[in-house]
């Protein structure tokens, strides 16, 4: 793992580096008035989404926030644990690190910088 980003809460890794995919813990607040990253809760990234938590449509709608944030398809974010749950673990596969720093700088996240030689992860 290279370039964790972890927080004062319980310690857990926000965004990390694993065997070239990026892992986010997300917790999410559906139905809100805006879709944003709105900070930390606990050890994960708080996500607000306009979509309830009803048929799969927050989960939708965060697969969607986050390829759009990141310059992405929506095939490379995937849920990998917590569909049915406000806390989720979601896979990003071919983000570069540039799209990754300016995600990070919109939402004033520490930027986890990619493993070394890396420019797209798969």
């Amino acid at each position: 793992m290279v370039g964790n980003v972890t927080t004062g809460g319980r310690g857990a890794e926000a965004l990390r580096w694993e065997g070239g995919c990026l892992f986010l813990a997300i917790h999410v607040q559906p139905r809100a008035s805006r879709e944003a990253v709105v900070g930390m809760h606990g050890g994960s990234l708080k996500v607000a989404l306009r979509a309830p938590a009803v048929e799969g449509a927050a989960n939708k709608a965060l697969i969607h926030f986050l390829a759009s944030a990141l310059g992405i398809s929506p095939s490379r974010v995937r849920i990998v644990r917590g569909e049915k749950s406000r806390e989720k673990r979601l896979a990003i596969e071919g983000v570069g690190g540039e799209a990754l720093r300016a995600f990070c700088d919109r939402w004033k996240l520490p930027f986890p910088s990619p493993p070394e030689g890396v420019t797209a992860l798969r």
